[in-house]
C-alpha cells in the first residue's frame, strides 16, 4: 500500500533531465508536492510551490544538520555569485529536515546567504522521492566538496554536537538529500537522487544546467563556459 501511494505522487515527464538515480524511469509530479509547507526561520508555514513558481530555481534538500559532509556542501553553496543568478532569473534555496530552532545556528557556522526552510517531519523529503536511509551497497563518485577525512569529520560533528547548547540530533542521522531545478510553475528541470551522505550533486552541474557560469572548485575546476 505504501509503495503504490509513493507512484501516486510520481509520473513520467518528458524533457527533463538527471542525474545517476536509482529511480531513473520517474521524475517528480509537482503537483503532489506544491502545497504541502515547509517552515521559514520564523515558523512561518509556506507552502513548497510558492517557492518555486515564479522563477527557476535551485532546491537543494540537505541532510541533518550536523552532517560535516553536507556542511562543507554548503559552506561551498555559498560561493555561488548571486549576481549571476539575479542576472539569470534563477533563485537558490535550501530545504533541511531539522526543526527551525537550529536554523539561526546553521546559518552562522555556513555562513550561508540563501533561503532555508524546513521540513521537520520529512515528509516532503519522502514526497519528492529522497531516500530515507543510505544505499550502503552501491558505489557513489566522492564529493567534489567534501575536504575533510572521515576522522577529522565526525569529530567536527562531534564537537558541534558538544558546543551547540543542545545535546539533541539536528535531524534525522539516516536522511539522505538531493537537488532540484524547479519552475517556473512546476516545471522539473533536473534533479539528483543523494545515495549516500557524500554523494552530492556537483555545484557546477547545476550551474551549467541553468547556464551560469562555473566556479573553480579545488576539486572541480572547469573551464570558463560563459
Amino acid at each position: 500500500m505504501e509503495d503504490r501511494n509513493e507512484e501516486e505522487n510520481i509520473s513520467e515527464v518528458q524533457d527533463v533531465e538527471m542525474s545517476r538515480t536509482e529511480k531513473e524511469e520517474f521524475v517528480i509530479d509537482l503537483d503532489g508536492v506544491e502545497d504541502y509547507e515547509v517552515l521559514d526561520r520564523s515558523d512561518k508555514k509556506i507552502k513548497f510551490g510558492n517557492l518555486y513558481k515564479d522563477q527557476k530555481t535551485i532546491v537543494i534538500f540537505i541532510r541533518n544538520f550536523l552532517c560535516f559532509m553536507y556542511r562543507e556542501y554548503v559552506e561551498d553553496l555559498v560561493k555561488i555569485n548571486e549576481d549571476d543568478l539575479k542576472e539569470s532569473g534563477v533563485k537558490l534555496i535550501l530545504i533541511g529536515c531539522a526543526d527551525t530552532k537550529f536554523l539561526d545556528a546553521y546559518i552562522k557556522d555556513t555562513k550561508l546567504k540563501f533561503p532555508i526552510y524546513v521540513d521537520p517531519e520529512r515528509k516532503l523529503y519522502k514526497m519528492i522521492g529522497l531516500l530515507d536511509k543510505p544505499r550502503k551497497t552501491v558505489m557513489c563518485r566522492e564529493s567534489k566538496h567534501v575536504k575533510s577525512g572521515k576522522v577529522v569529520g565526525l569529530m567536527k560533528m562531534v564537537w558541534k554536537t558538544m558546543t551547540s547548547g543542545y545535546q539533541e540530533l539536528q535531524g534525522d542521522m539516516e536522511q539522505q538529500g538531493g537537488a532540484f531545478i524547479l519552475g517556473p510553475g512546476n516545471d522539473v528541470h533536473f534533479y539528483h537522487i543523494d545515495l549516500v551522505s557524500n554523494d552530492h550533486c556537483p555545484i557546477n552541474d547545476l550551474m551549467e544546467k541553468c547556464g551560469l557560469p562555473f566556479i573553480n572548485f579545488p576539486n572541480d575546476k572547469r573551464p570558463e563556459n560563459i
